[in-house]
Formats: C-alpha cells, structure tokens, sequence
C-alpha cells in the first residue's frame, strides 16, 4: 500500500510541476481521477507530509491537508483560501500563470504558462507549456469554429461536424444543428450541383434561367454566361421541339439526312425510317423544284393538264394559264362546251376565284356557291387553301387531335407526328396543362426551381412566387 501511495504521489507531483504540459483538451478531469484513486486508497494525513504535507504558503502544490490522508483537497484547495486569488496580480495557488490557468482561475491567453490544454482560451497548451493561437489545423474546437478547425474563420465543415448555417457546411446542407450529406433533392444548391438540386454529373439538369457551369447542366443544353438558355433555331443544339439540330419541330425543316418524325419536318416531305430522304420524281409529292406533283420544274417530266405549273415549259401542253397546265383547247380563250367558264372547270383546269363554275371541282378554291367559285377560307368546311386539314393548319387555327399536319404549331395539342396527336409530359412541350415544359398541372411532375407556375402544388419546393418555383 506505502508503494503505491508513493507511486501515486509522483504522478501527481509531475502533473503538477511547471514545464510538464500534458497535451490534452481536458481541463483538470485527470486531476479529478487521480483524486478519486487517491481517495480510494485511503490512509492517514501522514502520508501527505510525502507530498509537502500542510504547506505553510497559500501557493503550495498541494495545500491543505493531502487527500492521499483523507482529509483535504488535491491542487491547493486549502492553498487558494490561504490568501491566493485570480486577481492578485501573483502566480500563486494553482494558477499556470499570473491570475490564469488550473482548475479555479480563467483560461490564459496566447503565450502565458499552462500544463493542459483546458489552461488555455484557445484549447492548445504546446509541448513547451505555453498557450498558443488557434489555428485551423490544431485539432481542437476554439477561436470562432463551429466544429474542430472548420466554420468561422475556417473552411466550411464536412458533413457530421457542427453548424448554425448552411455556409458552415462543405455540402450546404444544416439540419438539427449538424452537417449533413448533400442530396439532389434537399433544396439546397451543394455537392456538384450548379443550381439548387439539379446540374453537376450527378443531378437533373436545370430549367431556363439555372446558373449553370456546362451544356450539360440545362436542359435546352445551351449555357450562356452560366446561365442556362431558352432553346432557339439557331443555337446549334438539338432541343425544344427539335428532330434534329436547329430544324423540325417549331423550327425550319431539315435538309436530307436529318433527323425527322414525320414529312413535314423534311424539306423535302419525305421521312423515311426517322431520316429525311432526298425528293425523287416517283415519290408521289410536290416538292424539291417540282411544280406539280413528281413533274414540272425543269428536274422531272413535263406535267400533264390541271397540273401546276410556273412557265410553259413545265406543261406537256407547253400551255401555262392561271397557274395550271392546259390543253391546246383549254388555252384557246374560248368557252367551250365542256368547260364552265373561258379556259377553266370540266375537264381543263379549276377555275379560279369568281369563275363559273358547276361544281366544286370546277374551282381551285374547292367551293362553288350559286354557280361562282368563291374564295377559300378557314369556315367552308373544305380543305382548301394552305390548310393541313378541313378548316385548320397553314393560315388556319390548330388542328383537334388526329388531323393531318405538317408542324408542331398546327396542332392544339402542340405535338404534330403526320397527325395531331396527345400532349404527354414527356414531348418537351409546354402544352396541355402544363405551366412550364413537361412539368406542373394536373398529372405530371413538379416543376423545378425557376421553372413557371400558377400554384404551390405545382413546385418542388412547394412555393410559387410571382409565377415562379422558388
């Protein structure tokens, strides 16, 4: 038992004795422990006299009577009631250094004497036994950190450390006072995103307006000074309602070779296996230099009579009138038994508006009303004109789902495949009841930050502010 109190007793000299520092954050809580195994041990005050017994100056190491004897306090418990305080000007009790330090006085500042990091302001006792400055790299929580060496005037901290905001997180990311791990979905622009929740290699890409740092991050894949833009005709980008880049859809139609869903995004009016085909003159339409169907312009065989033409040479007949190939008998400025007016209805070409006419296949615009051919418009109940179908399409009102068309825009549903056909949430339209491209009303998806709205519901993010996600 006398070896072990002996034993005991130099530690705790050791840990006392200046120029000894013990590297640890902890105050006096190993002072404590010694403390209670000294107690533990138990014996008589005469075993204090080993460690300097009742010390006759208030500033002995182990004033009072030794705890190794049961009697008193360790670290100069009866030492500072012997006349010492923390605002003498004096070194004295258990202070490190003047009025600082030990377990009964203020932390020290940088610089000042101390055995244990809890003797110092800052955290850090060095191994020389002086308090240094905080530092972000010194393993403790001190100056105006939030988590060990991060927040403050440090860099951010990773996800598990403490935090106040979300500028004190490496992820942007504070929840219940804690760093957590960025997500595509937490509302929050972190991680490798270059917006909130979308961007970067790993989220969604970003509606129009998004700060963006690459194509890829937007979803019309045209970022223009990091931000992201609206598709256009001419961006050289394949989006919006585009087959290919810059053509179909709601733009021009596309040369041979591109892309295409349907003739009216060719120029040539031919989709064949999802690629525009060159015009031929037995494809069985009017296009490329054609003036008729598959004859006329100069590129394929003369065009027979009512057939369009431009100049004579486009005719068989070598006979062009009003825009229509003509027999030597329909071009003789007479009215003849068989046509309906001079050059025009029966068997020679349509007439055109004001002409005589029979029936309606006497007059171009396909209307014959009280013997006149009229003019065409989008309420004859004909399809006439430059319309894609009956009273729609061209110069006309959208076409209803399943009438024929040629563009996107002929359509009510803003989605022309040959035919109208649904809107989806998917055809990257802004169409049905959409309030933004593919996304919000009734039946598709929540529209992202930055993306239109008319209602909260219609938001990720669950607000809509001035007709915005926010």
């Amino acid at each position: 038992m006398r070896v072990l109190r002996g034993v005991l007793a130099a530690v705790l000299a050791s840990l006392l004795l200046p120029g000894c520092p013990i590297l640890v954050e902890d105050n006096y809580k190993l002072d404590a422990r010694v403390e209670l195994n000294m107690a533990a041990v138990g014996g008589s005050a005469g075993a204090a006299s080993a460690l300097g017994g009742q010390a006759a100056g208030g500033g002995a190491a182990l004033g009072g009577a030794s705890s190794l004897g049961g009697q008193g306090g360790i670290a100069g418990a009866a030492g500072n009631s012997g006349g010492s305080s923390c605002s003498d000007g004096t070194k004295n009790g258990t202070e490190t250094d003047r009025d600082c330090g030990g377990p009964d006085c203020a932390p020290c500042s940088e610089g000042n004497a101390c055995r244990f990091g809890g003797d110092c302001a800052s955290g850090v006792c060095t191994s020389k036994g002086a308090c240094d400055v905080p530092t972000c790299s010194d393993g403790v929580k001190n100056g105006d950190e939030v988590g060990i060496d991060c927040a403050g005037k440090c860099p951010a901290c990773p996800a598990g450390q403490p935090c106040k905001s979300v500028s004190d997180c490496q992820t942007n990311v504070c929840q219940g006072e804690k760093c957590r791990p960025a997500a595509c979905g937490d509302g929050q622009q972190n991680g490798t995103e270059s917006w909130f929740d979308c961007g970067g290699p790993l989220c969604g890409q970003c509606p129009i307006s998004a700060q963006c740092n690459l194509a890829t991050d937007c979803k019309s894949g045209v970022c223009t000074l990091n931000r992201c833009s609206p598709p256009a005709c001419d961006d050289l980008v394949q989006n919006g309602t585009e087959s290919d880049v810059d053509c179909g859809g709601s733009c021009t139609r596309c040369t041979t070779s591109k892309k295409c869903r349907h003739g009216g995004e060719c120029a040539s009016s031919v989709c064949a296996g999802g690629t525009c085909a060159a015009a031929s003159c037995t494809d069985g339409l009017q296009n490329s230099l054609e003036t008729g169907t598959d004859c006329g312009g100069g590129v394929c065989p003369k065009c027979g009579d009512a057939e369009r033409c431009v100049v004579d040479a486009d005719c068989v007949s070598g006979k062009c009138i009003d825009g229509a190939c003509r027999s030597e008998s329909c071009a003789d400025s007479q009215k003849q038994l068989n046509e309906t007016d001079v050059d025009c209805g029966g068997t020679c070409p349509p007439c055109a508006v004001s002409r005589m006419c029979a029936n309606v296949k006497d007059c171009a615009s396909k209307i014959c009303t009280v013997q006149v051919c009229a003019a065409p418009s989008c309420s004859d109940g004909t399809k006439n004109w430059d319309e894609t179908d009956v009273d729609c399409g061209g110069a006309c009102a959208p076409c209803a789902l399943g009438k024929e068309c040629r563009l996107d825009r002929e359509c009510t549903s803003l989605v022309c495949r040959g035919t109208c056909v649904a809107s989806t949430c998917y055809d990257n339209v802004k169409n049905g009841e959409e309030t933004d491209v593919d996304c919000g009303g009734v039946g598709c998806h929540k529209c992202a930050r930055s993306e239109a709205c008319l209602l909260p519901s219609d938001c990720d993010t669950g607000r809509c502010v001035g007709l915005r996600c926010n």
